[in-house]
């Protein structure tokens, strides 16, 4: 593993520079973007207020715009809202580390949307750093999308 104080300041930037903390969670979730139509069916990771970080081996390039629905947990109706990639981990660069997925940064939830989505995160467990950090093991994509 490439423990270099480059990709640990990297790391730390990225866990600093968010507004809300991460809760890690495993929701399915749906993505329509601008490849197609129909949805595609996917994992959040962790979840915030703010944003979410998408399981998949089939990351969308960064500054893509699509559109999330999930439920959240307690709320009991689903949530659709725009959102942009912010960061793409595909594990093919030196310094990717963590989870391959994607990073997305919601766009418009209402602020009332924003609570709700707090408060029912609350109680979860925090993603802990040695999550972000550590690689993950490439799986067959078949195994992956029968997940």
């Amino acid at each position: 593993m490439n423990d270099s104080p480059i990709s640990y300041v990297r790391t730390r930037e990225l866990v600093e520079s968010r507004n809300a903390l991460r809760r890690q969670i495993r929701l399915p979730c749906e993505i329509v973007s601008h490849y197609g139509d129909d949805p595609f069916v996917h994992f959040i990771g962790d979840l915030s207020e703010d944003g979410a970080w998408i399981d998949t081996l089939f990351p969308l390039h960064p500054m893509a715009e699509l559109v999330l629905c999930f439920e959240p947990p307690g709320i009991r109706r689903e949530l659709m809202v725009f959102a942009r990639v912010a960061r793409v981990v595909t594990g093919r660069r030196r310094g990717d580390r963590g989870p391959r997925g994607m990073g997305l940064e919601l766009l418009d939830l209402t602020a009332a949307e924003r609570r709700g989505l707090a408060q029912c995160l609350r109680g979860l467990a925090p993603r802990s750093p040695a999550q972000l950090r550590r690689p993950v093991p490439a799986r067959d994509w078949c195994e992956h999308l029968a997940a």
